[in-house]
């Protein structure tokens, strides 16, 4: 076995580490956030937030299995396989760790019985490594280069919020006027929505949107055009505060930029990566579902990027949709968004989207509502006004939760008849 390499500026590297104080016991959102929606990517059974001092590795955030049933918070650094990241500074990914004379006697592959491992350093703004990003898994299995950049993503995301929390307790100071600056933000915010109903000729579309906190980065936009064709546009920034919500009014200015002239969703997405990615935050990705509708065939076209699938209301019964989807927005700028499922609807049937502050919301057992959850919520409710029956399920999204959301939720209903 290898032991990691110790980088030549250890001290300097520990002094960030020491000065950001995020190396503690307590859990917070924001990562929890970051690993399990990197571990639903990857579909991998564990996803680890780890941090490297002097001579411990701190798992500060996990996803996928439990970390009990994965093993302790703290190891020994000369053991660990993000130590390696944190000594080259480099992601490093290994497809078959036994075969790989660095990682192959080492004691946690051994005991673990891993065999993939990929990781990014979690970088300072100086650059330093203060730890790793990493997917692990029992198999080995081969990553590819789109992915390995979506990792590296995730890990400058992770330390957005590192950042965000270190300014955040370092201006406690200027709380006041922070908060009166959010409370106009967030009229705006809200200005910028579009009606909360719009109606069609044989259809009609509405929407709720509750931010997590005084701003959010989800969007919701929606267009019914001079052909009686209607445009819809769901996304999800990542990350929370300021930086997702200019994001989100970044897309309200593409929207209506490009929302009346496009003949498919794909074209919306494509525009939308493109200008996104000009302006956008390098650290930052959305998902997104852009759809539209066509009052004459009765056909909706979908196309995703990295969004959960909508659900299908149909005579009181929900259906959930296979839907073909893309990797999400500003994920790679030259993207051409090209997959779309077209889905047939009758009078009567109600089209859900929404993102996935919904299906993730937790009770205090981690029980996530998931989709399934989901309809049956709709179903509970499918007698309702369309108005009536968003209301009634983000109410009811919130009880699962039991009051406590943690991420931005946003609902759009579509309905025929």
């Amino acid at each position: 076995m290898l032991a990691p390499a110790i980088p030549q500026d250890e001290d300097n590297r520990l002094a960030e580490l020491d000065r950001l104080d995020v190396m503690n016991p307590f859990p917070e959102a924001a990562f929890d956030q970051i690993t399990a929606k990197l571990a639903k990517i990857f579909d991998a059974p564990a996803v680890m937030m780890n941090l490297i001092d002097k001579d411990t590795q701190y798992v500060k955030s996990f996803a996928g299995i439990s970390l009990e049933e994965f093993g302790e918070r703290y190891l020994p650094r000369k053991n660990t396989l993000c130590g390696h990241v944190v000594g080259t500074n480099e992601t490093i990914v290994v497809e078959d760790l036994l075969k790989d004379e660095r990682f192959r006697d080492n004691p946690v592959v051994k005991a673990k019985g891993l065999r993939f491992y990929a990781g990014a350093p979690l970088r300072t703004e100086s650059g330093q490594p203060i730890g790793a990003l990493c997917v692990v898994d029992n198999k080995p299995r081969h990553m590819t280069q789109r992915e390995s950049e979506m990792l590296k993503i995730l890990a400058d995301t992770m330390m957005s919020e590192v950042r965000y929390r270190t300014v955040s307790r370092q201006l406690l100071e200027r709380n006041r006027i922070i908060e009166r600056d959010l409370v106009a933000a967030r009229k705006v915010q809200r200005f910028l929505l579009p009606p909360a109903r719009v109606e069609g000729k044989g259809f009609l579309i509405c929407h709720f949107y509750q931010p997590m906190e005084a701003i959010g980065g989800d969007f919701v936009d929606y267009l019914i055009r001079d052909d009686g064709s209607a445009v819809i546009l769901i996304a999800d920034a990542s990350g929370h505060g300021a930086s997702a919500a200019l994001t989100s009014a970044m897309v309200k200015t593409i929207f209506l930029r490009y929302a009346e002239n496009v003949a498919t969703p794909q074209q919306l997405l494509t525009a939308t990566n493109r200008e996104l990615s000009r302006t956008g935050d390098s650290g930052q990705f959305m998902t997104a579902a852009a759809a539209i509708y066509d009052p004459a065939s009765q056909r909706v076209m979908i196309s995703a990027a990295g969004h959960p699938p909508p659900i299908l209301l149909r005579r009181g019964a929900t259906q959930p949709l296979e839907i073909a989807s893309n990797v999400p927005l500003l994920v790679e700028p030259t993207q051409q968004y090209e997959k779309v499922t077209t889905i047939p609807m009758t009078r009567g049937d109600r089209l859900l989207l929404f993102t996935d502050g919904a299906i993730e919301a937790a009770n205090s057992a981690k029980e996530m509502l998931e989709p399934e959850g989901l309809q049956q919520l709709m179903e509970a409710d499918a007698s309702l006004e369309a108005g009536e029956f968003l209301r009634a399920l983000f109410t009811a999204i919130r009880a699962h939760a039991e009051g406590h959301l943690k991420d931005d939720v946003a609902l759009v209903c579509l309905e025929v008849g």
